[in-house]
């Protein structure tokens, strides 16, 4: 389980500071967060080329918002929910791209023998809809509790119970079985 962001990041704690105090600020948070929130956005999109350009926008809009990220008693949290949304958007202009140019999703990965193999579980996860990858990913991969999953994606904790009963299960059609 990850440390808990304040205790991480209390250099990046408000304070009446001049820009030079504020950039430095801003660099700790980035350094004390980056891998955290780039394992996040990896992990909802893929590994594709897409992810350092949404990291860039999830680091742009924390420095554009700093005046009110750095006195956040959890910028990691507020972080991680722009990457969240971040990725919601990029997903979006994907799917819209995919129906304006009729391009298809590519086929689903084969399914080999080993039940436990990582890559066909992530092949598994990748071709599920976005809504299920997110809550999966949030809540067993970033190990989040289900309230903090509630909390990040702006549900109940019952829809969130919902969503990922639905995500399991999608995901055990996916694999062929009902592996989780």
């Amino acid at each position: 389980m990850r440390q808990p962001v304040a205790d991480r990041v209390d250099s990046a704690r408000p304070g009446d500071a001049g820009a030079a105090d504020a950039a430095a600020r801003f660099t700790a948070l980035v350094e004390s967060e980056r891998v955290h929130v780039h394992r996040l956005v990896r992990r909802l999109l893929g590994a594709g080329g897409e992810v350092d350009d949404v990291l860039q926008d999830v680091f742009t809009r924390a420095w554009l918002n700093w005046d009110r990220v750095r006195q956040l008693d959890a910028p990691g949290a507020w972080l991680s929910r722009v990457a969240i949304n971040a990725c919601r958007a990029r997903m979006r202009r994907q799917r819209l791209w995919r129906l304006w140019f009729r391009q298809t999703r590519p086929a689903a990965a084969t399914r080999t023998d080993a039940r436990d193999d990582p890559a066909r579980v992530r092949a598994a996860l990748a071709g599920l809809g976005h809504a299920d990858r997110e809550v999966l990913v949030l809540r067993y991969l970033e190990e989040l509790s289900t309230d903090d999953v509630a909390g990040l994606l702006g549900l109940s904790r019952a829809a969130v119970d919902a969503r990922l009963s639905r995500a399991r299960r999608r995901l055990g059609d996916v694999l062929g079985d009902r592996h989780e």
